[in-house]
């Protein structure tokens, strides 16, 4: 999904919600309708121009879908039942460490942008859906960000295209950030 939206957006950073608990693709064949249920609404993209500190921003209000865990409690099993996991966002472009036992707000550590350091005041592009781009479910930081392209197709049908394309669905995980246990 990351990938798709890289691509289609020319961007350097692309944020995604989290799928459904229930979103599954089998072994198989792999079908639009596979696809078409990954997401139960249409999403347009959007790729907005965002500093290094919007950025942050977006990853610090996503890691409020953990509760701060408590020593020896995993993380996982620590998620905020008021916090809908939709509005739970990942990134792809970056690297990060999300650590649950922090406050919510000082969460993100370690946040690079191809291995260095993100820099808070530089520019990137970013891609993501227009739900989040116009700054709903507490992403106020995003709302007003300067709109550098728009999808005509929805990310579904981007989705498909790219399967068509590739041939196949790729399984390998990209594992750019971790989810850090509690001390």
């Amino acid at each position: 999904i990351h990938q798709t939206q890289l691509e289609a957006g020319h961007a350097d950073i692309a944020f995604t919600e989290c799928l459904a608990p229930t979103a599954r693709i089998h072994a198989g064949t792999v079908t639009v309708r596979h696809l078409f249920a990954l997401f139960g609404v249409e999403l347009k993209l959007v790729t907005l121009e965002l500093t290094g500190a919007q950025v942050r921003a977006v990853l610090e209000e996503s890691a409020r879908y953990f509760k701060q865990a408590k020593p020896g409690q995993p993380p996982r099993t620590s998620t905020d039942p008021d916090y809908p996991f939709y509005n739970y966002y990942l990134a792809q472009g970056v690297t990060y460490d999300l650590d649950a036992s922090r406050p919510a707000g000082a969460r993100i550590a370690n946040l690079r942008f191809q291995g260095q350091p993100l820099d808070p005041a530089r520019r990137f592009r970013v891609v993501t859906n227009i739900y989040l781009a116009n700054g709903a479910a507490g992403y106020n930081m995003l709302a007003g960000a300067k709109v550098l392209w728009r999808s005509k197709q929805d990310l579904r049908e981007l989705l498909v295209e790219r399967l068509r394309k590739l041939g196949k669905l790729p399984t390998e995980p990209t594992a750019n950030w971790r989810l850090l246990p509690a001390p």
